[in-house]
């Protein structure tokens, strides 16, 4: 992969490396509605599923710790951290997580904090406008985020590569990827300084 000494990957953490679509499931499914994966997105649940019902599970999934630990990794996400790492390449996670202890607690049991992620290169925000703040601050050249709204929002990011693992979001204006593996071979191919 090639790199640059200033130039730095930027990676959100639900959707892109935690994998929130089954809890999502069996929680709706308990309330009496029936989820596809490919609706168990964030911008597109709300759809789906009442406010009452939306609040709810979004408390459940983000600050109550039995629930939010039961959370899986994205597939292919170990493995593209691997590589990352392995290459030299500077990458940090930047996470819209109001509840840090729960994501720390959650990146920890899948073997993530301290050998990918730490106090150095994991940040967790409040808005995407800190999010922002934190990609111009840290020279974040690429972030791989699943969310078009966020990536829309963010203006310090040159490059905004679009995680669209269920392909809901085919007329985004944003370049997409639907895996890791095609997210590491595009940056391998292209590097993150050629995009």
């Amino acid at each position: 992969m090639k790199s640059k000494k200033g130039f730095a990957i930027g990676l959100d953490m639900d959707g892109v490396i935690i994998d929130n679509t089954d809890t999502k499931i069996r929680f709706a499914k308990r309330m009496g509605f029936t989820l596809k994966p490919e609706q168990t997105h964030a911008e597109l649940i709300e759809k789906a599923l009442t406010p009452e019902v939306l609040s709810e599970l979004r408390t459940h999934l983000y600050f109550n710790p039995v629930t939010a630990l039961q959370a899986k990794l994205v597939p292919g996400s170990l493995d593209g951290l691997h590589q990352l790492k392995k290459s030299g390449q500077r990458f940090y996670l930047i996470s819209k997580r109001k509840y840090p202890i729960i994501a720390r607690e959650l990146l920890k049991k899948h073997k993530l904090w301290g050998k990918y992620f730490d106090e150095k290169n994991a940040f967790f925000v409040r808005e995407t406008e800190e999010k922002d703040y934190h990609i111009g601050r840290l020279g974040i050249g690429l972030y791989l985020d699943d969310q078009p709204s966020t990536l829309d929002k963010l203006v310090n990011a040159k490059h905004k590569i679009l995680f669209d693992r269920f392909n809901c979001f085919v007329k985004s204006k944003h370049r997409r990827v639907g895996s890791w593996e095609e997210f590491i071979k595009m940056v391998k191919e292209h590097g993150v300084v050629n995009f």
